[in-house]
């Protein structure tokens, strides 16, 4: 369990920050526009 969890707890954390890099862009994009 305790290998699956942390397993998980990576793969959040990862598709955490690449929704922040999308919407920091967008952000970026909008601020250009």
């Amino acid at each position: 369990m305790g290998v699956t969890n942390s397993f998980l707890t990576k793969n959040a954390k990862k598709l955490a920050e690449s929704n922040k890099v999308k919407i920091i862009e967008r952000e970026e994009l909008i601020e250009i526009g």
